[in-house]
């Protein structure tokens, strides 16, 4: 007896009941936080496959942030820039996440959307660069 498989059960054809055809169940962005974060991960992917071109640029979500760096090398001194994205993260916490996960140099892009007030984040990443100046100049990323 041939089956027809619908939403993970079984069912036998010509038992009388009618298969429809549901559209694909995606989960609905409710806040604009939540697009935002959407077009982030697009953005991040996008330019990532563009870099990808002379050597694979990966990927990654690590906690609030996501970074954008080659995939192992052999040779250390061939790693590219790392690129940190943030987005209503404490500058703070952004630094310490990506210097406890960095393999290279890194810098890190504040993204604010459209309509939120860029004054707001302006004493946070000159408070992180003031931060950083302080600090010897050898652990300081570019």
């Amino acid at each position: 007896m041939s089956g027809v498989r619908l939403n993970g059960s079984a069912m036998a054809a010509g038992d009388g009941v009618v298969l429809r055809r549901q559209a694909p169940q995606r989960a609905e962005m409710k806040t604009s936080n939540q697009v935002f974060e959407f077009a982030i991960e697009v953005f991040v992917r996008g330019h990532s496959a563009g870099r990808s071109r002379t050597f694979p640029y990966e990927v990654s979500r690590i906690g609030p942030l996501w970074v954008m760096r080659d995939a192992p090398r052999k040779n250390p001194r061939d790693y590219r820039k790392e690129e940190w994205i943030a987005h209503d993260v404490d500058p703070r916490e952004v630094d310490a996440i990506a210097r406890a996960h960095t393999r290279s140099r890194f810098f890190v892009c504040a993204m604010i959307a459209q309509g939120e007030p860029d004054e707001a984040a302006q004493p946070r990443i000159r408070l992180s660069i003031i931060d950083c100046s302080r600090q010897k100049a050898s652990s300081c990323s570019d």
